[in-house]
Formats: structure tokens, C-alpha cells, sequence
């Protein structure tokens, strides 16, 4: 097995023969992304939709007005002039694609013979093997159609640079952080902020799942883990570890855990991750699927009628038969079987046949996971985005759950300049869609969400209109003083809360303070929870609400007051023993307890990792504006069984 500590020490230093291969590869990469060799390419022009629905305008994104020097960055790749940046990005990306599939065949292949590259790199080797919805059909394949000697001499020559790092043994554990660490350095910090891609820790991930499964009452062995954000998998690993821990004598339900990302290289890391922990044991016999999908929690395909409509989320609108959906849950089939169904023949005619096998395996992504199971936990780091930064089509399609829910404060023609953060709707959306009534969900949140008197307003009504359901905020952990997310100074929180519970006060609310050493501690390779926390000190309190829908005040730890009447435009908590706390009417999200200090300049923003009869398939170029349904989309669980 890799020792992956080791590849990205060489990745990092620009004198190794490694990151030599890195640099070869990518300027490769980009001479064959030029524009004009791909002028007219339906699959491009399918592939820059994307991209523009989860960054949202790349040019401007990656201007020199983003604070991202096109020099600095194309003399760390060796470029004479500097670069097209969101050229080189995907220049970047393919070529971490080709690393960790390279990875994750490293993981399993046992005395397995090596197979050709282009069958490694199109999913097939992986198929022979047993293994399903692994790497099929992306956009990062598109080597393949071209496949000349120069792009297979640096893909073999990075294949053959790995083999000197294969020293671990056998079953090896590998760092829930490692190759989020790799893509953080594969890819230039520079660009990733200017995109606004953050990982989560490994041990903070492990805390909020930890949280989660010991509220619940239950053993994580009996219970259903769901991601609906989970980038590079994370989450999913220490669920997996923590229901292998309570079932050691053999694997998970192959759906038991389960990630839903939007980005496809945040799936292809969050499957090469779940594959790492299931090669540990042998694979069962039937094969092994990864539940881990391409798929928009906030924008959802809906049903009308016996018709589900899917957005492609590249510009493309679907109407799928739903007797075509159930037989596509029920099989499982890869996106060639799926199109080779009779009742599919006539999909995505229009698209030349890689197009259409692309295309196929969105459409079975999208579909497998709406009607995937609810889950007993929902887990995650929900994107941190401001509403008016959101990419217009992606604001359209998402914008009527915002009334549904009843989150909004800003109606009419300014709901384009509302403050509100959209990791608020998706909490609701995951409430409300992905999670068994009385089931946990534990999040990492901006706290904002309960401090600002702008922001969070309708969600701390604790009360979802549409569904009509109500929930409880069981407990916080207040992480602004420790900042645990390098680059990002926003104050953040983990928040437990229980589905069809109604709220009450007051809410245990814990500061982390952290001890001398705490840094070394989160930094190293192989941190867990177990090894960070006694480098914590946590300080107790609880959290009251002050008036109808405002923000929360604290109490002091250990103490007790009682609320004094609150009236007029300067209402106070007065405590015997402390300094006055302002609870500002509104207008500011800066009023923080005696001592606390103000996060500043919170993360980029835009849009995260994080857009005949019978079997005849709607194909049109998608406005962004979403109809709103008659009915809630809701999966038809009687008409289709679940899986498991």
C-alpha cells in the first residue's frame, strides 16, 4: 500500500522527482486543453456548465482582482507566460484525478496484474474487480479520448513514480485527512481560496459524529449515517470506523453510509476513501457498491406525475419515466447498461456516445440517491455561502425552498440582497428531506446562525412551514476561540439537533478554549478526537433567547441569573459579578460575551466545493428557473422499495 505521508512531503518539495512528475503532467494536461482544439465539443461546453454551477463565474472568480497571480502560480508549473487560470485548474484537477484513481487501484489490487491505464482510468479495471459506481464516465476522463503517446508517457511515468512509495503493509490504516492534504496541495492555496475550498479535520469530524450517535441512545451499528455535503469523505470514514468498531466480525450495509456531493472530483476523493476502509476486509462475494453520489440536496429532482424531472446540473433538463427510475434503482446498472435498457434507447440521442454515457451516469447518480433510505444521523459541514453570492441559475433553482421553509426576513424584489447564509436552508432541507422523523443531525454552522440579528432569524423559530415539522437544538460547542479550519476566521459552532422534537431553553451551549499545544496537536498526520482533547478545556453554559426570534445571550459558567425584563431599543442582561452583554435590536453580528474576540474576515465567498412516448427524455438548455410543484418532492418510497 502507498504511504500517502510520504507522497505528499515529495508533492510539497519542488526538487523531488515526484512533484517533477506533477509539474510535467499538468503542463501536458493544459497544452491539450487548449480552446480551439475542443471548439464545438458538446462535452466541453457540458463540462464549463458545471463548473460555472459550482463556482459560478471562474473568470471573475480567478481574476487578479481575487488576489491570484497567473506568474506566481505558472513559475510553480513551470510556465514561460503566465497561464489561463481556470484552464490550469482543470489542468490541475485532471491530473489529481489520474493520481488517486492510481491510489485507490493501489488499495485493492492484491496479486492482481496491472492493468492498461486506459481501463484504470475509465472505471473498467475497477468493474472487473467487483467494484461499482466507483469511477465511471466524468468529465475528467477526457485524456482518454485523445490518448496520444505524450499523455500516456506522463501517465504511465506517475505511475511508475508511485511504485517507489508502496512500503506500507497490507491493511494499513489510512489518515482520514490524507488526501484531502494531497488535493491541498496539489491544487495552489491561492486557488482554492479564491474558490473557497476547506476541508474538514479528521478529529472535528469524528466530535460531531460522536455527538450525534450518543444522543441518538443507540449503537452505531444499528444505525443509518447520511452525508448530503460530504466532500472528501471525512464524515463517512469515521462512520464507517465507528460502526466497524460496534460490528467488528464483518462489513457495513453496503448502504448504511452514504455520501451526496455536487463537485465530482469531492465524490471520486470521498469513494477512494470509503473503498480505502472496505478493502481492509474482504470484499463480499456479489461485489462491492459505493454509495456515494453526484447529487444537489438542495436541488432536487421533482416528481410530476409519473414523470421525475432531473436537472443535470450542466445546463440540462431531464424528464425520466418513472418505471425507467424504478428499474434503475432496483438494477444498479453502470450508465452503458442503463442506456442499453429498451425503455431507454431514445435518452440523450442528441449527444455524441461519450456525451451520452456521461450524461447516463448523472442521471443514475441523481436518481439513485433521491430515493435512497432516510437516515437515523445526518452528518456533515454544510456549505458556508451568503445568499446574494450564490451563482444566479443556482440561486433560481433553490430559491422557493427559502418561502417554503419560512426562513425568509426579505421578501420581494430585495431577496437577491438578503444576508442570509445558505447553510441555513440546508440544515432545514436536510431536516426535512434526508432524515427519519426523531433522527439526529449534527453539524458544523456558522454562528451566525444564532448570534446575528440579520442572519438566522427564521430559523430560530425552530419550525419548518411546507413539511409543518418542528425541531429541538439539543446542544452547541462553541469552536470560535480555536479557529479549527486554517484560512477561515469565521466563528463556528457544532450543533446537535433532534427532528420532530419541539425546542426548549435553555440549550447547553460549551466554549473550547484551547491549552498550549493545541496546534501541534490538530496538525499532526494522525490526529483523533482522543488526541486533541485533553489539549481543550471546555467552559460550560447555557444559551437563553432574548425576545421572538432574536439572537442568543449566554450564561456564565457555572452561575445562574435570572432574566430581567427586556424592553425597548437597549434591552440588557445584567449579571451579578460581570460586565454588561448588549443584545443589539439589529443591524450587526459583532456583539459577542466580555472577552470574546471577533473571528474578522470570514471565507470566501461563493459557492463551495462545494448546476415519442414511454422512455422519450426532455432535453432542453436549463433557464435555472425551477416551477414550483404541486406537491412537495418527496421520494415515492411505496413505489419504489429501498435499498438494503
Amino acid at each position: 500500500m502507498y504511504d500517502l505521508h510520504s507522497i505528499l512531503i515529495q508533492l510539497k518539495k519542488e526538487d523531488t522527482p515526484l512533484h517533477g512528475v506533477m509539474v510535467r503532467c499538468v503542463r501536458c494536461f493544459y497544452q491539450w486543453l487548449d480552446p480551439t482544439l475542443w471548439e464545438g465539443s458538446a462535452l466541453f461546453e457540458l463540462w464549463a456548465q458545471e463548473l460555472e454551477l459550482i463556482y459560478g463565474d471562474l473568470r471573475q472568480r480567478l481574476s487578479p482582482n481575487a488576489k491570484t497571480d497567473a506568474g506566481s502560480l505558472g513559475d510553480r508549473f513551470g510556465f514561460d507566460t503566465p497561464p489561463e487560470l481556470p484552464r490550469l485548474l482543470q489542468s490541475i484537477q485532471t491530473f489529481y484525478s489520474v493520481l488517486i484513481k492510481l491510489i485507490a487501484w493501489n488499495t485493492l489490487r492484491g496479486a492482481t496484474p496491472e492493468p492498461p491505464l486506459t481501463e484504470l482510468l475509465s472505471g473498467r479495471a475497477f468493474v472487473n474487480r467487483g467494484i461499482r459506481n466507483f469511477c465511471g464516465d466524468d468529465w475528467y476522463i477526457w485524456p482518454l479520448d485523445v490518448w496520444d503517446p505524450a499523455l500516456e508517457t506522463q501517465c504511465e511515468e506517475l505511475r511508475a513514480c508511485l511504485e517507489s512509495f508502496d512500503t506500507c503493509p497490507e491493511g494499513s490504516t489510512l489518515s482520514p485527512d490524507s488526501l484531502s492534504r494531497i488535493y491541498e496541495t496539489v491544487v495552489p492555496p491561492a486557488l482554492r481560496h479564491a474558490l473557497g475550498e476547506y476541508y474538514t479535520p479528521g478529529w472535528l469530524a469524528e466530535r460531531t459524529l460522536q455527538n450525534a450517535v450518543s444522543a441518538s441512545g443507540r449503537q452505531a451499528g444499528d444505525l443509518r449515517f447520511l452525508d448530503p455535503a460530504c466532500g472528501s469523505g471525512v464524515f463517512l470514514i469515521q462512520a464507517l470506523r465507528m460502526i466497524r468498531a460496534d460490528t467488528p466480525q464483518g462489513p457495513p450495509l453496503s448502504d448504511q453510509v452514504t455520501g451526496f456531493d455536487l463537485h465530482p472530483l469531492a465524490v471520486l476523493t470521498a469513494k477512494v476513501n470509503y473503498l480505502a476502509v472496505m478493502a481492509r476486509q474482504p470484499l463480499p462475494e456479489a461485489g462491492l457498491f459505493l454509495p456515494i453520489y453526484r447529487y444537489d440536496a438542495l436541488n432536487i429532482p421533482i416528481l410530476r406525475g409519473d414523470t421525475l424531472v432531473i436537472d443535470t446540473g450542466c445546463g440540462l433538463a431531464c424528464d425520466v419515466p418513472l418505471f425507467l427510475c424504478r428499474q434503475a434503482v432496483e438494477m444498479r446498472p453502470d450508465p452503458e447498461e442503463f442506456l442499453s435498457m429498451p425503455e431507454a434507447r431514445g435518452l440523450l440521442t442528441s449527444l455524441p456516445p461519450n456525451g451520452r454515457l456521461l450524461l447516463a451516469d448523472i442521471l443514475l447518480n441523481r436518481i439513485w440517491a433521491f430515493f435512497h433510505q432516510k437516515a437515523d444521523i445526518v452528518m456533515g459541514n454544510p456549505p458556508w455561502v451568503n445568499w446574494e453570492y450564490l451563482f444566479p441559475r443556482y440561486r433560481a433553482g433553490s430559491q422557493h425552498l427559502w418561502g417554503e421553509y419560512g426562513l425568509l426576513q426579505v421578501k420581494g424584489p430585495r431577496l437577491g440582497f438578503s444576508k442570509e447564509d445558505v447553510s441555513t436552508l440546508f440544515t432545514c432541507a436536510a431536516l426535512d428531506r434526508f432524515l427519519v422523523p426523531g433522527g439526529h443531525l449534527s453539524f458544523i454552522l456558522r454562528q451566525a446562525t444564532f448570534r446575528s440579528a440579520q442572519n438566522g432569524a427564521g430559523f430560530r423559530r425552530f419550525h419548518l412551514d411546507g413539511p409543518g415539522l418542528d425541531f429541538r437544538v439539543l446542544e452547541v460547542e462553541d469552536l470560535g476561540r480555536i479557529r479549527p479550519f486554517d484560512g477561515i476566521c469565521t466563528p463556528v459552532a457544532l450543533v446537535l439537533i433532534q427532528r420532530d422534537a419541539r425546542h426548549v431553553f435553555p440549550v447547553p451551549y460549551r466554549h473550547w478554549q484551547a491549552k498550549p499545544g493545541f496546534r501541534r496537536a490538530v496538525r499532526s498526520p494522525d490526529a483523533t478526537i482522543a488526541s486533541v482533547l485533553p489539549f481543550v478545556r471546555m467552559e460550560g453554559g447555557s444559551r437563553l433567547r432574548v425576545g421572538q426570534r432574536s439572537q442568543w445571550t449566554c450564561s456564565s459558567t457555572g452561575r445562574s441569573f435570572r432574566q430581567q425584563s427586556l424592553s425597548g431599543p437597549d434591552r440588557r442582561i445584567h449579571r451579578r459579578g460581570q460586565r454588561r452583554l448588549s443584545v443589539p435590536d439589529s443591524g450587526t453580528d459583532r456583539q459577542y460575551p466580555a472577552g470574546h474576540q471577533s473571528g474578522g474576515k470570514g471565507p470566501p465567498q461563493g459557492p463551495r466545493r462545494y448546476g415519442g412516448a414511454g422512455a422519450n427524455l426532455r432535453l432542453s438548455s436549463y433557464s435555472g428557473q425551477r416551477p414550483l410543484p404541486v406537491e412537495r418532492p418527496q421520494p415515492c418510497l411505496a413505489a419504489v422499495p429501498p435499498h438494503g
